[in-house]
Protein backbone atom coordinates (compact mmCIF):
# COMPACT_ATOMS: atom_id res chain seq x y z
CA UNK A 1 0.00 0.00 0.00
CA UNK A 2 1.07 3.40 -0.76
CA UNK A 3 1.70 5.97 1.53
CA UNK A 4 -0.99 8.40 2.40
CA UNK A 5 -0.16 12.32 1.33
CA UNK A 6 0.72 14.49 3.66
CA UNK A 7 -2.25 16.80 4.71
CA UNK A 8 -2.32 20.62 5.46
CA UNK A 9 -4.79 22.27 6.15
CA UNK A 10 -5.08 26.10 5.89
CA UNK A 11 -5.56 28.34 8.48
CA UNK A 12 -9.32 28.80 7.49
CA UNK A 13 -10.65 25.32 7.23
CA UNK A 14 -10.89 24.56 11.27
CA UNK A 15 -13.23 28.01 11.36
CA UNK A 16 -15.19 26.79 7.99
CA UNK A 17 -15.92 23.63 9.83
CA UNK A 18 -16.98 25.37 12.72
CA UNK A 19 -19.48 27.49 10.86
CA UNK A 20 -20.90 24.84 8.85
CA UNK A 21 -21.73 22.66 12.03
CA UNK A 22 -22.77 25.78 13.62
CA UNK A 23 -25.25 26.03 10.85
CA UNK A 24 -26.61 22.70 11.12
CA UNK A 25 -27.05 22.85 14.77
CA UNK A 26 -29.45 25.57 14.63
CA UNK A 27 -32.02 23.82 13.10
CA UNK A 28 -34.19 20.67 15.23
CA UNK A 29 -32.96 17.62 12.97
CA UNK A 30 -29.45 19.12 12.16
CA UNK A 31 -27.41 16.33 13.57
CA UNK A 32 -24.05 18.18 13.59
CA UNK A 33 -22.22 15.15 15.04
CA UNK A 34 -23.64 13.31 11.82
CA UNK A 35 -22.26 16.02 9.76
CA UNK A 36 -19.03 16.16 11.14
CA UNK A 37 -18.49 12.33 10.58
CA UNK A 38 -19.73 13.21 6.89
CA UNK A 39 -16.69 15.91 6.51
CA UNK A 40 -14.49 13.93 8.24
CA UNK A 41 -15.52 10.74 6.08
CA UNK A 42 -14.77 13.54 2.95
CA UNK A 43 -11.52 14.22 3.92
CA UNK A 44 -10.44 10.52 4.48
CA UNK A 45 -12.00 9.83 0.58
CA UNK A 46 -9.60 12.54 -0.44
CA UNK A 47 -6.55 11.08 1.30
CA UNK A 48 -7.18 8.01 -0.04
CA UNK A 49 -7.35 8.98 -3.54
CA UNK A 50 -6.48 13.04 -4.35
CA UNK A 51 -7.37 12.63 -8.27
CA UNK A 52 -10.25 11.34 -8.29
CA UNK A 53 -12.01 14.64 -8.15
CA UNK A 54 -11.12 16.83 -11.79
CA UNK A 55 -9.81 20.01 -11.36
CA UNK A 56 -12.56 22.77 -11.02
CA UNK A 57 -10.79 25.89 -11.05
CA UNK A 58 -7.12 26.78 -11.45
CA UNK A 59 -5.28 29.61 -10.49
CA UNK A 60 -3.05 31.40 -12.93
CA UNK A 61 -0.51 32.91 -10.48
CA UNK A 62 0.39 30.16 -7.92
CA UNK A 63 -0.09 27.95 -10.76
CA UNK A 64 -2.87 25.39 -7.75
CA UNK A 65 -5.66 23.29 -9.26
CA UNK A 66 -8.69 23.48 -6.78
CA UNK A 67 -10.71 20.35 -6.78
CA UNK A 68 -13.70 19.62 -4.62
CA UNK A 69 -14.80 16.53 -2.74
CA UNK A 70 -18.75 16.54 -1.82
CA UNK A 71 -19.45 15.54 1.69
CA UNK A 72 -23.06 15.63 2.56
CA UNK A 73 -24.52 19.55 2.10
CA UNK A 74 -20.95 20.34 2.39
CA UNK A 75 -17.96 20.81 -0.12
CA UNK A 76 -14.58 20.29 0.56
CA UNK A 77 -11.98 22.64 -1.42
CA UNK A 78 -8.43 21.21 -1.65
CA UNK A 79 -5.50 21.30 -3.95
CA UNK A 80 -3.37 18.18 -4.64
CA UNK A 81 0.36 18.54 -5.30
CA UNK A 82 1.59 15.20 -6.82
CA UNK A 83 4.84 13.24 -5.48
CA UNK A 84 8.14 15.61 -5.66
CA UNK A 85 11.44 15.70 -4.31
CA UNK A 86 9.81 18.42 -1.55
CA UNK A 87 6.71 15.91 -0.90
CA UNK A 88 7.61 12.21 -1.48
CA UNK A 89 4.14 11.10 -0.59
CA UNK A 90 2.44 14.06 -2.27
CA UNK A 91 0.91 16.75 -0.49
CA UNK A 92 -3.33 17.37 -0.06
CA UNK A 93 -3.73 20.92 1.03
CA UNK A 94 -7.53 21.84 2.68
CA UNK A 95 -8.30 25.21 1.14
CA UNK A 96 -12.16 25.46 2.99
CA UNK A 97 -15.28 24.13 3.69
CA UNK A 98 -18.35 25.07 2.33
CA UNK A 99 -22.01 24.56 2.28
CA UNK A 100 -22.87 23.07 -1.15
CA UNK A 101 -25.84 25.90 -1.28
CA UNK A 102 -22.58 28.49 -1.88
CA UNK A 103 -23.04 29.69 -5.54
CA UNK A 104 -19.16 29.59 -6.37
CA UNK A 105 -17.41 27.69 -3.71
CA UNK A 106 -13.86 28.58 -5.27
CA UNK A 107 -14.86 32.55 -4.47
CA UNK A 108 -12.81 34.03 -1.97
CA UNK A 109 -10.37 30.71 -1.56
CA UNK A 110 -7.28 32.48 -1.00
CA UNK A 111 -3.62 31.54 -1.36
CA UNK A 112 -0.90 32.94 1.28
CA UNK A 113 2.24 32.65 0.07
CA UNK A 114 3.85 29.01 -0.40
CA UNK A 115 7.54 27.81 0.72
CA UNK A 116 7.33 26.02 -3.12
CA UNK A 117 6.40 26.79 -6.74
CA UNK A 118 3.65 24.70 -8.47
CA UNK A 119 4.95 23.39 -12.17
CA UNK A 120 1.97 23.56 -14.64
CA UNK A 121 2.10 19.67 -13.61
CA UNK A 122 1.40 20.80 -10.23
CA UNK A 123 4.70 19.28 -8.99
CA UNK A 124 6.09 21.17 -6.27
CA UNK A 125 9.55 23.11 -6.20
CA UNK A 126 11.51 24.89 -3.71
CA UNK A 127 11.33 28.69 -4.47
CA UNK A 128 15.70 29.04 -3.72
CA UNK A 129 15.45 26.71 -7.47
CA UNK A 130 15.30 29.02 -10.67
Amino acid sequence: MKPLPQLRLMPRVPKDLRSCLGFIARYISGRPNDRQRDIFTGIGKVLLNPECNPVRSRRRKSGLEYRRQNAAQFVIVYVYIRPSALFPSGMVSLRAIRHGGVRNVFWGVRQRRLPYRVSSRTEARPLTQP
